[in-house]
């Protein structure tokens, strides 16, 4: 058994991935002091960031996340889906009740704006702390939300408007999406809306279901999120884990990636660095501008009874934030082992990196630090995040360990993570295994 250099660190509190010697990211877990949960995370520069959630939950941060406070004057004990700043100080909030509060403070205070009945707003956008969207659903019967909305401010929220071409004959509208004042795109149950004037009027383009893909055709109506990176390349994802991306602003979809884990969020670091996360706290990550997916960050969070991983922003490399259930707020900074220069967001603390070696037919050893005592777990895992052999499962005391394990059962030769992971933290890096 061959097995390809392989780099493992266990730290406290930091979810953490390498394959030497190329750059990678670090994930280290912030204390948010809620245990519900966290629907949105939006970040107006790299230090200002707001999270919302259940319950009327709505966290801010003016340090990156080194310290979450709680929004106090929120009253509302509704789910907040979505929140977005303009700049620092002004921004907007919805809710599941379709209540929409503004702040000017930096989310200190809120106000009560609009709140229509019968309906439930999931998204909102803003240009400026003028103009600005806000989407969702309408009550159409005793029961049921099937109408899809969409709201326009040009006043700071002041007064709404819906325009009666701003309705149409679908479930929801999910999702909002520009890539300038202009082109803009709305997603609905299993169509897009576009526009070209800055939201004045709204065309419809070809359906997803235009996707040569059976199983896509049937599942379309589940792509709940949209994000374009300039005015013809975008992507979609959702239920059921597709990967969808357009070129042509909306017109045509195609098929990129499919995983068996449901998606829920996604974001572009820069054009080439896109991550999307889901299920089972799986992140995936792509370095050629969304034309591949790699599940890099296979294993859940330990510690998160539902793992769920629900949006994701990243303003550069060295500033990304995920957010999910039970509370769970994740910090990602750029790691360049080449340098030896750890993110900031390891308060200091460098990890120790060492090589593997493993050069016997049916073993592998693997060479990890941890660094506060606890139970470890090793497994290997396949490419989408399935735990296909448990390699050790015990407590160590903090310091470096080499050990080594029986590669047996359904472990064929192809590519594989090795995880070792703790309470709070794991540590994952890619590997090839060999047959001979």
């Amino acid at each position: 058994m061959k097995v390809i250099v392989l780099v493992c660190a266990l730290l406290s509190g930091v979810l953490s991935a390498y394959a030497a010697p190329s750059d990678s990211l670090v994930w280290v877990q912030q204390q948010s002091g809620v245990h519900l949960s966290l629907w949105s995370v939006m970040f107006a520069d790299t230090v200002h960031g707001w999270v919302c959630g259940d319950t009327g939950t709505l966290l801010r941060t003016s340090d990156g996340g080194g310290h979450w406070q709680k929004a106090t004057t929120l009253a509302t004990r509704r789910s907040v889906n979505a929140v977005f700043f303009a700049d620092p100080a002004v921004g907007w909030l919805v809710t599941d009740t379709a209540q929409i509060y503004k702040s000017v403070d930096s989310g200190a205070t809120w106000m009560l704006q609009f709140f229509p009945a019968r309906a439930s707003f999931g998204d909102c956008l803003f240009f400026d702390d003028s103009t600005g969207f806000a989407s969702g659903s309408d009550m159409n019967g005793a029961n049921m939300y099937n109408e899809g909305i969409l709201y326009k401010t040009v006043n700071g929220g002041a007064t709404w408007t819906l325009a009666k071409s701003y309705l149409i004959s679908i479930w929801s509208i999910s999702s909002l999406a520009f890539a300038d004042r202009k082109h803009g795109w709305a997603l609905g149950d299993y169509d897009l809306l576009t526009t070209t004037d800055g939201g004045l009027s709204w065309q419809t383009p070809v359906a997803f279901s235009a996707i040569t893909d059976s199983a896509f055709v049937k599942t379309s109506g589940y792509i709940n999120r949209i994000v374009f990176q300039d005015t013809l390349s975008g992507f979609g994802i959702g239920r059921y884990g597709h990967v969808i991306r357009t070129r042509n602003g909306g017109t045509s979809w195609t098929l990129v990636y499919k995983t068996s884990l449901w998606t829920e969020g996604i974001s572009f670091a820069d054009p080439a660095h896109g991550f999307i996360v889901g299920q089972n706290c799986v992140v995936l990550a792509s370095a050629d501008s969304g034309a591949t997916w790699d599940p890099g960050y296979p294993r859940p969070v330990r510690g998160v009874e539902t793992p769920w991983f629900r949006d994701v922003v990243f303003k550069n490399l060295n500033n990304g934030w995920i957010v999910g259930d039970s509370g769970i707020i994740m910090k990602g900074s750029l790691y360049k082992p080449s340098t030896g220069i750890a993110p900031a967001a390891l308060s200091g603390e460098t990890p120790d990196v060492m090589k593997i070696s493993a050069n016997a037919r049916s073993t592998i050893t693997i060479v990890f630090a941890v660094h506060a005592p606890g139970t470890v777990r090793i497994d290997v895992c396949d490419m989408r995040g399935r735990t296909v052999l448990n390699l050790a499962a015990g407590f160590r005391n903090a310091g470096t360990y080499a050990e080594t394990y029986s590669l047996k059962g359904p472990v064929r030769s192809g590519m594989y993570y090795v995880t070792a992971s703790g309470r709070n933290q794991c540590s994952t890096a890619k590997t090839a295994i060999v047959r001979q």
